[in-house]
């Protein structure tokens, strides 16, 4: 908000001189006017979006936009050129929302545009098909950084994100590594009296319950 000489009027950040400055320790580049020099951006935060200046570092050896901009706990919607960033708090309130209220993205990207503006929402589709892909990317990356996975061609296992399951019969786990070896009572019995040995055996069942 912004005192024009009567009352308060709605304005941004960018048009009150605010220049968000990437690496450099949040001082402003040597040669932040090269290349593409300043940009407005917009910037989706807890608390609603947000026009912001942004300048790049610039130098020959430093990291390009999207690195920068991960650096500084924003996710790009796109790689060349970004526009429109999602900060990795409002990535975290969406999904905690998603998995303890069930909110969807589109629900969840109409309270941010109200939050911002009532009046003024026509954005709204062009966000939440932003919102949605960089969500899904942001699941995928924090589940390989949980598995220990850290480039892509290295991964960790074949099944690095797979969650074991303790019910599961696993050998050598929940399992003697001799479990499919004939029990040691049984030496003295003839073969035709002689019971099944225990083999344990997965069984996999759908609910008719969750569709």
């Amino acid at each position: 908000m912004k005192w024009n000489g009567n009352y308060y009027e709605k304005t941004t950040l960018s048009h009150l001189g605010l220049v968000w400055y990437l690496s450099h320790d949040g001082k402003p580049c040597p040669y932040v006017y090269e290349g593409t020099g300043i940009q407005e951006m917009t910037i989706l935060d807890i608390n609603g979006f947000h026009k912001v200046s942004v300048g790049y570092c610039q130098c020959s050896r430093g990291p390009d936009m999207p690195e920068q901009l991960l650096l500084a706990k924003v996710f790009p919607a796109t790689l060349l050129r970004p526009q429109t960033v999602f900060s990795i708090r409002s990535l975290k309130l969406f999904h905690m929302l998603h998995l303890t209220a069930h909110t969807n993205v589109w629900d969840f990207i109409a309270m941010m545009h109200r939050q911002t503006d009532c009046l003024d929402i026509k954005s709204l589709h062009a966000t939440y098909q932003q919102f949605n892909f960089v969500q899904r990317q942001w699941r995928i990356i924090r589940a390989w950084r949980c598995s220990g996975r850290t480039t892509l061609e290295n991964p960790k296992s074949a099944i690095s994100l797979a969650i074991p399951c303790v019910s599961c019969p696993i050998p050598n786990v929940n399992l003697p590594s001799n479990w499919d070896i004939h029990p040691d009572r049984c030496q003295g019995t003839p073969p035709d009296f002689r019971p099944e040995p225990f083999r344990p055996e997965l069984s996999l069942a759908s609910s008719t319950l969750w569709k």
